[in-house]
């Protein structure tokens, strides 16, 4: 079997993937390593999967709210996660996965370990692109949604061409963020690449792309990139022995003594930028007359010291498996993931994004007719109530959401991801990749 190596940089959303791929790849027989910062050591390793550190290191607990206050920022947090954490790694970064390349047979990746592709490259080793939201894909058909333009297919007017120049402007620019890793491809004895790192290199020139998310978030495109294969979502699912302390009694307790409650949460980083949102959500969630359940991270006994009504449960965390199909509606920060999981559960959404792909995420579960969204920039009270009422009132709202969640439970979406692995992997040298697998969608 072969030596497989994993990596990633970024939040709980950045890995679970990963380590749902790996779960599967690993019993399947082959060995996997998962490459990453420090602070998911343990959440690895728990998984029963080999742990490599690589920088970056996570912020320490006294700098966390700092810095990923400035990381959600809605416009300016994508670039800062560039320029702040990404760059001033990489080369750092590159230096810790080279020999960790050298001992695989076959490497996975998140794009900010791009560095890992070159030296895939460099030795004739396969290498597979794990692009984790729809909105990276980046099409003509489907522009992604941002914080500042928030309607793009207005832009279609214009026509594919003028929109088509704009867009590569537009990625021209967002290239200069990324100059470190041709300085990495240059100084590894490799040749010039033309184009962006990312959308020329990393999605075109892998061997295999995974697309791991479900068709009724995104349905496949024909500008994806040759030998993409659709899985649908990589499900992690487990109670968090590490992150927070496991399901309890009291959880159990209140579900049952009520009607279903809308579920409220801001992810793993979100909570660490939640101001006044919780109290605000749960305000929302009162006036149109239904209990919830707020899951609000390290503020937990600041929160529930403010929030005294017992129709509102205030906790650190549940497992989004386990309680986003026992509410009514689940309010979330639009991460991917969490998208998923609350698409899976089957039940209304009001999605609240604060950056990076979540605005695209948001936009793309009302086009399912799952759900509305609200910038969290503009969430209160008064704001959300009308939507919350919507969402209860209309049942088309629960229509939808019923058959995307047919759809989600019908895709393999780990299971499909490692069996493209595991027939490139047994691929001959020489041999054009390609997944014969009759599952999932292939582009």
């Amino acid at each position: 079997m072969a030596r497989i190596l994993m990596a990633t940089i970024g939040s709980l959303g950045d890995l679970h993937p990963f380590l749902a791929i790996g779960r599967e790849l690993r019993a399947m027989g082959h060995e996997v390593t998962v490459a990453t910062s420090d602070k998911h050591g343990p959440r690895i390793e728990e998984a029963g999967m080999k742990f490599a550190e690589i920088p970056p290191k996570f912020p320490e607990e006294s700098e966390q709210k700092r810095v990923i206050e400035r990381f959600m920022d809605p416009r300016h947090g994508p670039d800062r996660v560039m320029g702040e954490l990404i760059v001033p790694s990489a080369e750092a970064t590159a230096r810790a996965v080279e020999p960790l390349v050298r001992d695989s047979d076959l490497v996975v990746l998140h794009p900010f370990v791009l560095s890992a592709a070159y030296f895939a490259e460099k030795s004739g080793k396969p290498w597979v692109a794990l692009p984790y939201a729809p909105m990276m894909f980046v099409t003509l058909e489907e522009p992604p949604v941002t914080h500042d333009i928030r309607r793009p297919e207005r832009l279609k007017w214009i026509g594919n061409w003028p929109l088509s120049w704009i867009m590569r402007l537009a990625l021209k620019f967002n290239g200069r963020q990324w100059q470190v890793f041709r300085k990495i491809r240059a100084e590894i004895g490799l040749p010039p690449e033309p184009g962006h790192p990312f959308f020329d290199h990393y999605l075109k020139k892998a061997d295999l792309v995974i697309a791991c998310f479900s068709r009724s978030l995104g349905k496949p495109l024909a500008e994806w990139p040759k030998r993409t294969v659709q899985t649908g979502f990589a499900f992690f699912d487990r109670n968090d022995a590490v992150h927070g302390k496991p399901v309890d009694a009291a959880l159990e307790s209140f579900l049952a003594a009520g009607t279903p409650p809308v579920v409220i949460t801001l992810g793993s980083t979100g909570v660490y930028t939640a101001g006044e949102f919780y109290p605000q959500a749960w305000e929302a969630a009162r006036r149109v007359g239904r209990r919830a359940v707020l899951l609000v991270g390290p503020e937990v006994e600041t929160i529930q010291a403010r929030i005294t009504d017992p129709d509102c449960l205030v906790l650190n965390y549940a497992p989004h498996a386990t309680i986003f199909p026992r509410g009514c509606i689940n309010v979330h920060h639009g991460g991917l993931n969490t998208t998923g999981q609350a698409l899976r559960a089957g039940m209304p959404q009001l999605v609240v994004p604060m950056s990076h792909d979540q605005f695209d995420n948001s936009v793309r579960v009302e086009r399912a007719g799952c759900g509305l969204w609200l910038p969290k920039a503009d969430f209160d009270a008064d704001r959300a109530e009308p939507l919350l009422r919507r969402l209860i009132e209309s049942p088309t709202f629960r229509e939808h959401a019923a058959e995307a969640a047919r759809v989600v439970a019908s895709e393999p979406g780990a299971k499909l991801a490692a069996e493209a692995i595991d027939e490139l992997a047994r691929q001959k040298p020489g041999q054009s990749p390609g997944f014969s697998g009759s599952n999932g969608s292939v582009a």
